[in-house]
C-alpha cells in the first residue's frame, strides 16, 4: 500500500499533543513515546527546526516522528530529537516512529515508506536515528543510501518476581562470584545499620533527591576529569519539567544505610516497566563497597513488591548492567546517507583522513 506523508514545522506542543495522544491511545511502547514525555520535549525544543511527520492512509493518521533538522557540511533530519546538541543530551532510547495499533501488519511498510519520504526531500542529506530499535534499522538499512552504524550497544533487564521474600532481588542469572560481592557489600554496609530504601512521594522531596543525586553524579564524573550529565542547563531544565508535569512518571529512590547513603536512582515508570535513567553513588575507599549493585538490587526488590514485572537498566555495556541483567533489545545509532555533493566531499574527505 502506498502511504502519504506529511512534513509540517513545530511552533507549538498544543499544535502536535492532541493528535499524538490521539495515535498513541493510552498504549506507547515506551515513556519515550509517551504524551507526557513528548510534551516536555516540546516545550524545550521551541525555537529549534523541529518538525512533526505524518504519515497516513486515506485520511487516517497511522504514523508520527519528530523530525529536528540541523544544518552543517552535512545536513541531518534526526528522528526523535532535535538536531541541537544540548538539547539532545536528554539522550532517549527505543527510538521509533509513533505507530497506530490499526497498521498492524503494515507497520514494516509504513516505516519503510516514511524513511524513504524523509530522505527524498529536499536540503537534507541525511537521517540520523540514535538509539534505533532493530525494526527501525532494517526499515533504514532498505533504503538505497549509505549506512553507517556509529554505535551499537544492547539494552539489560532484570525480570521481576511476583512474590519475592528477601528485601533485595538478585537474579538467578547473576555469577556465583558477583552475588557473593553483593552478599559480603550488603553486610559491610548492614553493620552501619538498616539499609532502607525511600522513595520521594511530593515536590520537596523529589527536588531534596534530585539535588543530592546531582551532588553524587557530579562528584563521580568531575573525579574521572570529566563535566557530567548536570552541567547542561538543557539537561537539567528538561527533567525538572517532566517531574513537575508529570511527577506520576518518575520515581527517585534513595538507598541508604542508616543514615549514610548509598545511591540515589532516577527512574522512569511506564505500565509495568521501571527504567533506570540517571544515578548518583557514594563511592568510598573500600572497594568491597558496591553502591552501584547494592542500590540496584534494593531498587529492584522495591519495585518488586510493588508489582512491576521489569527493571530496564536501559542501554550500555557497564559491567554492572552485564553484571545484574540480562541483554533485552539492541539499539544502534545509525546514520542513513544519499548521495548529494555534500556527502561525497565528506566521504571524500574522511577517506583521506584514512590513509
Amino acid at each position: 500500500m502506498n502511504y502519504s506523508f506529511h512534513l509540517r514545522p513545530i511552533t507549538s506542543p498544543d499544535g502536535v499533543m492532541p493528535l499524538w495522544r490521539e495515535i498513541s491511545n493510552g498504549n506507547t511502547p515506551t515513556i519515550f513515546h509517551s504524551p507526557d514525555y513528548i510534551a516536555c520535549l516540546l516545550k524545550q525544543a521551541q525555537g529549534t527546526q523541529i518538525h512533526l511527520l505524518i504519515g497516513e492512509a486515506g485520511n487516517k493518521p497511522l504514523l508520527l516522528g519528530l523530525i529536528g533538522k540541523s544544518d552543517g557540511l552535512i545536513r541531518h533530519f534526526h528522528l526523535g530529537e532535535t538536531g541541537d546538541k544540548a538539547l539532545d543530551s536528554i539522550y532517549g532510547e527505543y527510538n521509533d516512529f509513533l505507530m497506530d495499533p490499526d497498521a498492524g501488519g503494515a507497520a514494516e511498510d509504513l516505516r519503510q515508506q516514511a524513511v524513504q519520504f524523509l530522505l527524498q526531500q529536499k536540503g537534507v542529506d541525511a537521517l540520523i536515528a540514535r538509539n534505533a530499535i532493530p525494526d527501525l534499522v532494517r526499515a533504514m538499512e532498505k533504503f538505497s543510501g549509505k549506512v553507517h552504524i556509529f554505535q551499537d550497544q544492547h539494552c539489560w533487564q532484570m525480570g521481576l518476581p511476583e512474590d519475592l521474600q528477601e528485601e533485595y532481588f538478585i537474579p538467578e542469572s547473576v555469577s556465583a562470584n558477583s552475588r557473593r560481592q553483593i552478599r559480603r557489600a550488603v553486610e559491610l554496609y548492614q553493620e552501619r545499620g538498616e539499609i532502607r530504601v525511600t522513595q520521594a512521594e511530593d515536590e520537596t522531596a523529589r527536588l531534596a533527591y534530585w539535588q543530592e543525586l546531582a551532588g553524587l553524579h557530579q562528584a563521580g564524573w568531575q573525579g574521572r576529569g570529566q563535566v557530567g550529565a548536570f552541567a547542561n542547563r538543557a539537561f537539567l531544565r528538561f527533567h525538572e519539567n517532566l517531574m513537575q508535569e508529570a511527577p506520576e512518571k518518575i520515581s527517585l529512590l534513595r538507598i541508604s544505610a542508616d543514615d549514610s547513603v548509598i545511591g540515589i536512582l532516577y527512574n522512569y515508570i511506564h505500565g509495568t516497566c521501571v527504567s533506570n535513567y540517571q544515578a548518583g553513588f557514594a563511592f568510598e575507599e573500600d572497594n568491597r563497597l558496591k553502591p552501584g549493585l547494592v542500590a540496584h538490587i534494593y531498587a529492584a526488590g522495591f519495585y518488586a513488591r510493588q508489582g512491576f514485572q521489569t527493571y530496564d537498566l536501559l542501554a550500555g555495556d557497564a559491567r554492572y548492567k552485564q553484571s545484574l541483567a540480562m541483554k533485552g533489545m539492541r539499539l544502534r545509532s545509525v546514520e542513513l546517507s544519499k548521495k548529494t555533493p555534500r556527502t561525497i566531499l565528506r566521504d571524500f574527505t574522511r577517506g583521506l583522513r584514512g590513509k
